[in-house]
């Protein structure tokens, strides 16, 4: 510490000058963070405003994910957004009834990732080849037995899973180097390749009675 002190009167004015322009400099740093802090506020108080204003039914597109399926054309319409800017949908409802017993049919709930641990690993190819997703549908029977022998349901209702189970799908940006960035011809950001995926969340199953 000794060795950083200024040692004359003009070494230490020096000093003070380059500190507070070093403390301004930071201050504009901080103005245009804060700036951005309120606009990030806002924005979380519109999506909560419009998720509020539209229930979790009006916020799920269902669709009968079958092998004829078009993944792409699925996911660009669950990632699409409305006039503001704002996802219109938080969730997908596979329709197609992946599992029966006597008196219950089950359907899949998918979700963005945002984060979550998952387990297991699947492509939505697989997913939608419904012999070829054992480890998913093995582990989806585990998870509904344990809430069905602690829960005594007889009206529709959601299962969800301690922990979500990932699946992988190509919407349109994953594919045709997107994002990629050029000088003239030259190429200086690499896009993302056709092959790459956006991960997403089987979370649980919608649980139905059938109809005595």
């Amino acid at each position: 510490m000794g060795s950083s002190r200024c040692q004359t009167v003009y070494s230490c004015k020096n000093k003070i000058k380059n500190l507070k322009l070093v403390i301004e400099a930071q201050k504009q740093i901080i103005a245009v963070r804060e700036a951005e802090l309120k606009q990030v506020e806002k924005r979380i108080k519109e999506i909560e405003a419009y998720e509020n204003s539209h229930s979790i039914e009006q916020r799920t597109l269902k669709k009968y994910i079958n092998q004829d399926a078009k993944t792409v054309e699925l996911l660009d319409e669950f990632e699409k957004a409305n006039d503001e800017g704002i996802k219109k949908y938080s969730r997908i409802l596979d329709t197609g009834a992946w599992y029966y017993t006597a008196d219950r049919r089950y359907q899949f709930i998918i979700e963005r990732l945002e984060g979550r641990k998952c387990v297991g690993d699947i492509t939505m190819t697989n997913y939608k080849t419904r012999n070829h997703n054992r480890a998913l549908i093995d582990y989806a029977k585990e998870q509904i037995k344990q809430f069905l022998d602690n829960n005594d349901v007889d009206a529709p209702t959601e299962i969800m899973f301690e922990q979500p189970f990932l699946i992988r799908g190509q919407k349109s940006s994953n594919r045709r180097g997107y994002g990629s960035e050029y000088n003239g011809n030259r190429l200086v950001k690499k896009g993302t390749l056709y092959g790459e995926t956006t991960d997403y969340a089987i979370v649980g199953v919608k649980y139905i009675k059938w109809n005595k």
